[in-house]
């Protein structure tokens, strides 16, 4: 088995990448095991009156960012099994 590990952001060329995957994996007579990966960078607060209210709704948007984009590469994964 083929395991393909696919850094995902939702880019130009993640979807370019994402969809040379899904023409290898429609080629060959057993599709590869494809791991999608979104690394979100931590952001970088200045200032005396940011809370941990802030910072934490900061880090809930990454994360829903996030789970969005690879809902997105999930979805045209599933296309071809």
């Amino acid at each position: 088995m083929r395991n393909i590990l696919l850094a995902y952001d939702g880019s130009d060329n993640a979807k370019r990448a994402l969809q040379y995957i899904i023409d290898f994996a429609a080629d060959v007579p057993k599709p590869p095991q494809v791991h999608v990966l979104n690394v979100q960078q931590e952001p970088v607060l200045y200032g005396e009156f940011v809370t941990a209210g802030t910072v934490d709704e900061l880090n809930q948007s990454f994360i829903d960012k996030s789970n969005r984009t690879l809902a997105d590469a999930a979805t045209a994964l599933q296309t071809v099994g």
